[in-house]
């Protein structure tokens, strides 16, 4: 309890005591949740979260509290005469609020229409200076920002218009999903066998030999995006753990997320960020390789894979190109064999001579599962599926991480890939009707149970449309932005960014923002400037498009306050990112 002594002291001398912040409800739900830790080894890292959503907290207590929601029937005009002119930015809310759809219960609240806070004046007043002085093309540029403690629309510049929004289409993924599946819905791998499998299994004596299953165990995916190859022995040791012996036939069942053809979004169709959506990813089917050329002969390592790989490199188009990493691109591989005599066919253009390495999806997707199970289970074959209508019995389960921690790799690192899974399992959250629990959306998935994008596009939009925010001119498509056709407008953005603000999850989602100049994907944009743990925002940068949004949480005391800035533009990365860093540093420095 000496610690809570010290919390306690240390409180009441921070700057953070002023008047307003000592609401007793706050404040006892604080020590209590540090008192449970009690700070011994085994509880510290609860006790370091309770201090990091404290810490998002204390800058914000001071502030008048966020008004409480309420319903709104006008809709947001589609008239062009009512948008604001290309290069002149409109800057009221009166523009804004007139287009909100019908709103539910838990909706966003109506701006004030004037601003009575000079500092939200002088913010005002800047930006619109700052966008008189910008270089870019105002006509392709989309800006909101809204303060959130006065509840006031401080600015907004074509924010009905609908944008290229990159990865900050992440932000609505990651929001509507915890508010859908719950903070601690989990992704897993069920690990199945037959009933009459299961019937022999329960009357096997405890000390006798192991089971030998007499029918396929089934490994079956619910969308797990951390699986890593030590998992297949943690698999093995379940099995043992059960009384069960090494399975010599294995089913991976992907009907969570039935595959389909994806063509890669660009010219890279082996880079990272192409890696398609899988109901069992392993090691997000990326590996590290190395491919050596000196022509015409060419040899190929990938980690995982020990047999030596036979490369059949006759139908390479040799050039005399300097060796650059896209060169890897121009290849296309054909595979043979299997993960214990593998063979490769390559074709396309290539420098002749030339060595890379580094990380790229080359295997199919069963090889990396062979390959990981082949040394705990040596004479384990692969099956293209059961039986259709076998039944199966779930032994045990492999969980990923909750949902509340997951989204941080999502949000933070920008993960497409992981993104694009949690979109698709938005199909199978519960309808409203069936929701009667946010924290236990997670329940197992039956085998039956399947994504469908579609559905989740569907689910995402009437999911915002229940917020009050206008989806009109919204297109969802995989829910990462790693797309050409999904479309957001700030304006929604912004309103759902509003929205979180007022949600029990609001300190799981802001903590999964990168921290400008700290962590994540603004690790070194900003460091050293104004914005520097002052903004926590989610980047998007496309060709020709780069965004921003998230909140800013400025140490003087004033806002927070959300910022959505989207650029659809030519300029976008050679003048967009230093021109919306000038904008947020600016922000955060005003007084």
């Amino acid at each position: 309890m000496r610690h809570i002594a010290f919390f306690r002291a240390s409180f009441f001398r921070a700057s953070f005591f002023r008047a307003g912040f000592l609401q007793a409800g706050f404040l006892q739900a604080a020590l209590t949740a540090l008192a449970c830790c009690r700070f011994n080894a085994k509880r510290f890292t609860l006790a370091r979260v309770t201090v990091v959503a404290l810490s998002i907290a204390l800058t914000q207590c001071a502030q008048p509290p966020v008004s409480s929601p309420v319903k709104e029937s006008n809709q947001r005009s589609t008239d062009p005469s009512n948008q604001a002119p290309a290069a002149q930015p409109s800057n009221l809310s009166s523009q804004h609020t007139a287009g909100r759809q019908q709103a539910g219960q838990d909706s966003i609240s109506q701006p004030k229409r004037q601003l009575d806070s000079p500092h939200a004046k002088q913010l005002q007043r800047l930006s619109l200076e700052w966008l008189r002085k910008s270089p870019l093309q105002t006509e392709h540029l989309s800006l909101y920002l809204f303060d959130l403690a006065q509840q006031q629309l401080i600015l907004e510049h074509r924010s009905d218009q609908p944008m290229q929004p990159a990865s900050v289409m992440k932000l609505m993924t990651t929001s509507a999903a915890l508010d859908l599946l719950g903070s601690t819905y989990r992704g897993a791998v069920s690990l199945r066998i037959s009933p009459s499998d299961a019937s022999a299994l329960a009357k096997r004596a405890p000390t006798a030999a192991l089971y030998t299953l007499q029918q396929p165990l089934v490994i079956y995916g619910e969308g797990h995006n951390q699986l890593q190859r030590r998992d297949v022995q943690a698999i093995d040791e379940t099995l043992k753990r059960l009384g069960i012996a090494a399975p010599s036939t294995v089913v991976l069942d992907r009907r969570w997320m039935p595959l389909a053809p994806v063509k890669p979004f660009d010219e890279n169709p082996w880079s990272w960020y192409n890696v398609a959506p899988d109901a069992l990813l392993l090691e997000q089917n990326t590996q590290w390789y190395h491919l050596s050329a000196n022509s015409p002969q060419m040899s190929l390592r990938i980690a995982g894979i020990d047999e030596p790989i036979q490369v059949d490199s006759k139908k390479v188009r040799w050039n005399e190109q300097p060796c650059r990493q896209n060169a890897l691109q121009q290849l296309h591989f054909q595979w043979r064999g299997t993960p214990q005599r593998p063979l490769v066919e390559i074709r396309g253009d290539f420098p002749r001579q030339c060595y890379l390495s580094g990380y790229a999806q080359l295997l199919p997707r069963d090889w990396g599962w062979q390959a990981a199970w082949q040394r705990v289970w040596p004479t384990a074959r692969l099956l293209p599926q059961l039986p259709k209508g076998a039944a199966t019995v779930e032994i045990a389960r492999l969980e990923d991480e909750p949902l509340a921690v997951r989204i941080r790799s999502i949000n933070k690192d920008s993960d497409n890939v992981q993104a694009r899974t949690l979109f698709a399992a938005l199909s199978t959250a519960p309808a409203p009707s069936q929701q009667t629990n946010q924290s236990s959306a997670s329940t197992d998935s039956s085998p039956d149970l399947s994504t469908d994008l579609n559905a989740s596009a569907k689910r995402l939009n009437d999911w915002l449309h229940a917020k009050g925010i206008d989806t009109r001119q919204l297109v969802f498509e995989n829910g990462a932005g790693l797309s050409r056709s999904e479309r957001l407008t700030a304006s929604a953005l912004g309103d759902m960014l509003r929205w979180q603000w007022q949600q029990p999850t609001r300190f799981e989602f802001v903590s999964s923002l990168p921290i400008a100049g700290v962590d994540g994907t603004l690790k070194t944009r900003f460091a050293g400037q104004a914005a520097e743990q002052c903004a926590r925002l989610k980047t998007g940068t496309l060709r020709d498009t780069t965004a921003l949004a998230g909140y800013l949480l400025p140490q003087n005391g004033q806002g927070p306050y959300v910022l959505v800035a989207i650029l659809n533009d030519e300029q976008a990365l050679s003048q967009g990112i230093k021109s919306f860093n000038s904008w947020v540093n600016q922000l955060c420095q005003a007084q």
